[in-house]
């Protein structure tokens, strides 16, 4: 909650100071231009100002707002916040998200994720969650296209180097993670501005990610 409210207020915050009126001394410029040089420069300080407030609105969309706004993303969220990775998920992209939903989240083992939360396991748990991220945006007709045309079944990079495996049955699309996990996709097609978003079952694991005792 409180991270929403940070956003939002964020947004605000811009959207207030785009919208501010010149410093006077340039208003004393002013009387030197002429009426059509004052009227041009004032719709180009508009146009300033609605780029500022679009952008501003544009981000409170993102996949990272998105996870935050929706209460069944509430324990991905901390994750993100605890490995650094909102800047990436709020400005970079586009990205495709296979999201664990907080429900994944609780039945993952308690112990694994106490080791990657601590700080000196940071880049552990960025490795586990950039495993969860696809560069580009993925919908499922395109990914269920593309398993056509490689006999329903393919693999794909992930932002942390491994692949995710992906096929198609029954016009059902599941994944399995470098340990041989099924995990289905429980939720689709969620838009962002900077990517999609799919809710998954079950977390993804990779076979690099090893913590620190």
């Amino acid at each position: 909650m409180n991270n929403k409210i940070l956003l939002l207020l964020a947004v605000l915050v811009i959207s207030a100071m785009s919208c501010k009126d010149e410093p006077k001394s340039e208003s004393k410029k002013e009387i030197t231009l002429s009426k059509e040089q004052q009227i041009e420069q004032r719709q180009q300080r508009l146009k300033e100002r609605e780029a500022i407030r679009e952008k501003a609105k544009s981000e409170v969309n993102t996949i990272m707002a998105v996870l935050m706004f929706d209460k069944n993303f509430s324990e991905l969220s901390s994750l993100v916040v605890s490995a650094e990775l909102v800047d990436t998920l709020l400005e970079e992209g586009p990205f495709t998200l296979f999201a664990p939903n907080n429900m994944a989240l609780n039945q993952y083992s308690e112990e694994k994720l106490k080791e990657v939360l601590k700080p000196r396991n940071r880049e552990d748990l960025q490795s586990l969650l950039k495993y969860h991220i696809i560069p580009g945006t993925l919908t499922t007709d395109e990914l269920k296209t593309m398993l056509g045309q490689n006999n329903n079944t393919m693999s794909i990079a992930t932002l942390q180097g491994e692949k995710l495996n992906f096929s198609l049955a029954n016009g059902k699309i599941s994944l399995k993670d470098a340990n041989n996990n099924t995990i289905n996709i429980i939720k689709s097609d969620i838009e962002a501005t900077n990517g999609v978003i799919h809710t998954i079952s079950t977390v993804a694991e990779t076979k690099t990610v090893e913590v620190e005792e």
